[in-house]
């Protein structure tokens, strides 16, 4: 039985927030999602040791948690957190990626917000100055699918193409 405060599910792998604060997560780990450093799928709970985790609910709201030295869990503050807390302004996410010091969502809209460290410019927003809520990444046209990597977002478009940007 899990001590869960929060569950989150995702297609390929489920994460718990227990009531200690700690992370667990288990499932496919082919991209590294668990957080715990591989790409081994894990039959059983591992704590995530990445420095911040985000999840899309069901409704399209979006939390996150963890560090937040660099704004990464778009709650408006730097500070860091042991649970769940809402991204501003976020209630039609339909996609989410969490990357080293940013996270990004794809919006039912088809458009793209980042927020976090944007020392590469992987916000997407034409500046190099970190943002601590969600910030509107332009030109990309309908967007049906986002990465967010360590210094760099990637996005595939309806039409197939790939656009990066960043380091």
């Amino acid at each position: 039985m899990c001590d869960e405060a929060d569950r989150f599910d995702a297609m390929t792998h489920t994460c718990v927030v227990r009531a200690s604060g700690r992370v667990d997560c288990w499932g496919t780990n082919d991209r590294g999602q668990l957080g715990d450093g591989t790409a081994i799928m894990r039959t059983v709970p591992v704590p995530v040791i990445a420095s911040h985790s985000c999840a899309r609910r069901r409704g399209g709201d979006v939390v996150c948690w963890g560090g937040n030295d660099d704004g990464q869990l778009g709650d408006g503050t730097a500070v860091g957190r042991n649970g769940p807390v809402s991204v501003l302004g976020l209630t039609d996410a339909v996609g989410l990626s969490a990357g080293q010091w940013h996270s990004c969502v794809l919006r039912a809209t088809g458009s793209v917000v980042c927020w976090g460290s944007n020392a590469s410019g992987q916000l997407g927003d034409g500046t190099i100055e970190g943002r601590l809520a969600p910030v509107a990444v332009a030109g990309l046209g309908l967007v049906v699918e986002v990465s967010a990597g360590g210094g760099h977002t990637c996005v595939r478009r309806a039409d197939g193409s790939v656009v990066c940007w960043g380091m």
